[in-house]
This record gives structure tokens, C-alpha cells and sequence, in this order.
């Protein structure tokens, strides 16, 4: 099994937008996604995306809506 991926990032480090593209050749073919991140406050991170999944498992849906959102906390000093 293998995977393929490629990402574009625009903006800043505090705030920047991406767009990505991956193929792999095991179940799920193809994934493309798009999303960003956003420093809320110092050390608190905020990543949310949205995108579609081929999925060769599910022969009634072959394009799957996939999303996430995430919420991490830096804690200073600790790496």
C-alpha cells in the first residue's frame, strides 16, 4: 500500500488556508480536502477542513463527504 499526497498552504503561521490532493491505492482512491487553521490565542489552535473520499468499498456511494475539526492546546515549555 502506498499514498501520494500533495498540500498547498497560503496565508501566515497564525492563519493560513490549505487545499490538498491524495491518491493512495488501497481502499479509499482518492481524498480532496480544503480547509485552514487559526491561532485563536497563544498556544490555542483551531484546524477545520471539508472535502471528499472515493471509497471503492461502497459501491452506492463512491464519493463520501468527509470533515474534521480540531481543537489543540500548546502547553508552554513541554515538546
Amino acid at each position: 500500500t502506498f499514498s501520494l499526497p500533495a498540500r498547498l498552504y497560503v496565508g501566515t503561521n497564525p492563519y493560513k488556508m490549505f487545499a490538498e490532493a491524495q491518491y493512495s491505492n488501497g481502499d479509499s482512491k482518492w481524498l480532496l480536502n480544503s480547509g485552514g487553521e487559526a491561532m485563536l490565542h497563544k498556544g490555542i489552535w483551531m484546524r477545520f477542513s471539508v472535502g471528499s473520499e472515493q471509497n471503492d468499498t461502497d459501491p452506492k456511494a463512491q464519493w463520501n463527504l468527509v470533515s474534521k475539526f480540531e481543537l489543540n492546546v500548546d502547553v508552554p515549555g513541554i515538546k
